[in-house]
């Protein structure tokens, strides 16, 4: 099994599922088409280290790939946004810096600094903590 071959994999999956296409994808030099073997590759997503963990289904090349949780930056703000908008019953904008992210490594329960900012009078702001559940739900705290 060539490396090469497994580094576009890790692209393709790693662009499909957040639309960012992973920088310097780095996979073992030697990796032999042996069913059950596992290995590690790395690559940078926007900025961030992302690990891969390779499993080999079988001696035909078919792998199983997977990679540290990757949310969308502004999936993530507009959800939140709506759900603090509507208990607090006032139209917000939520951003979570840097604003040039798109996407963001996130285990589950992990902490994002972000701001809520009143859609209508941007003076008036208040820092959230957002945290996404392992199934993908976020919920927010005022800091």
């Amino acid at each position: 099994m060539q490396p090469e071959s497994v580094q576009q994999e890790i692209v393709r999956i790693t662009q499909t599922a957040v639309g960012v296409v992973p920088a310097d994808v780095r996979c073992p030099d030697e990796i032999r088409a042996e069913a059950g073997a596992t290995f590690a590759c790395t690559a940078t997503v926007d900025a961030q280290p992302v690990t891969y963990d390779v499993r080999q289904d079988d001696d035909q090349g078919h792998l199983t790939i997977n990679y540290d949780r990757l949310l969308k930056v502004a999936e993530v703000e507009s959800v939140v946004a709506q759900q603090v908008g509507s208990d607090v019953d006032v139209d917000v904008n939520v951003e979570c810096p840097p604003a040039d992210r798109t996407v963001v490594v996130n285990a589950p329960g992990t902490p994002i600094a972000c701001t809520a900012t009143n859609a209508t009078d941007p003076s008036d702001s208040a820092a959230i903590t957002v945290t996404v559940a392992a199934d993908g739900t976020p919920s927010y705290t005022f800091a």
